[in-house]
């Protein structure tokens, strides 16, 4: 279950991320919370548990998920352009396209996903174009090895 101060705290971006930077204690909270929609550009979720976390349709541009629990994250029409992933968990997470009619496909751009655990995750879809996988653990848990 979320924390309710660490949801308060990411509404002020600046705020969240100088918590994240300057505290090595801060372990943010924020699984099984409902975060579609919004706007977390350049959000740093560095070692954050977001298992269960929606980021459905959310402005992810420039976040940062290095090592990261996403398992079960869902992120339907997210936008992740520049979004960093390294060493995170994706287990079973959810990349498909938010409404398959409207032909919204997740398409991260320039991201890293290196080291990170996509086994089981939802991909279909999902355009994987211009990104890094290296040392990657795929849905169908090969390991992706070249960059």
């Amino acid at each position: 279950m979320a924390n309710r101060i660490h949801l308060s705290l990411l509404q002020n971006g600046e705020e969240w991320n100088n918590k994240v930077d300057l505290d090595p204690n801060f372990k943010a909270d924020l699984s099984d919370a409902d975060l579609s929609g919004q706007d977390f550009s350049y959000r740093n979720f560095t070692g954050a548990n977001l298992a269960n976390v929606n980021f459905n349709k959310c402005n992810l541009t420039g976040a940062n998920f290095d090592k990261a629990n996403l398992v079960r994250a869902k992120f339907k029409g997210a936008k992740l352009l520049s979004t960093y992933f390294t060493e995170a968990n994706l287990s079973s997470a959810d990349f498909s396209p938010y409404e398959k009619t409207m032909g919204n496909i997740v398409e991260p751009i320039k991201t890293d996903f290196s080291l990170a655990n996509f086994t089981d995750a939802i991909t279909d879809k999902a355009n994987f174009t211009d990104v890094r996988f290296f040392k990657t653990t795929m849905p169908d848990r090969s390991l992706h090895t070249s960059h």
